[in-house]
């Protein structure tokens, strides 16, 4: 089943790459007429950006007690990740549900966590507004 899958998406690709020939060789001119290294260097960077994130995602499943994931699962699983949020855009919910998902049916126990005590604020403790990044201050004027 999997063989006659993966012959029907080659044949519909190659279809496709036949078609559409005179628009990737209009592509192919226009690159070779700009500048590579930048667009190599951008390839690289992007490439580098998506290996730290797998490490960071082993290390983060590593400090939970799983250990099951390998670098090679975790970049399939960032590149999953940038489709379905490009595509079901909720605010990351749905990568967020997408990579416990994952996880669980890669063996990882989803029991709830113990509850955590909350404690009164203290004096020391510094208010919500200096809390902020700079980043969060723009969407938190906009929303009021």
């Amino acid at each position: 089943m999997k063989k006659a899958a993966l012959i029907i998406i080659l044949v519909i690709a190659g279809a496709y790459l036949i078609g559409n020939s005179d628009t990737i060789a209009s592509f192919a001119s226009t690159v070779a007429q700009g500048a590579i290294i930048p667009l190599v260097i951008a390839i690289i960077v992007m490439l580098l950006r998506y290996l730290t994130q797998a490490f960071s995602y082993k290390a983060s499943f590593e400090a939970v007690g799983f250990k099951r994931t390998t670098l090679w699962s975790n970049t399939v699983l960032i590149y999953s990740l940038v489709f379905i949020n490009t595509f079901c855009m909720f605010g990351g919910a749905t990568g967020v549900a997408f990579i416990v998902d994952d996880a669980h049916r890669k063996g990882a126990d989803l029991a709830p966590p113990p509850p955590v005590p909350s404690f009164p604020r203290s004096a020391s403790s510094p208010p919500f507004w200096l809390s902020l990044s700079s980043v969060s201050w723009p969407c938190l004027l906009a929303v009021r």
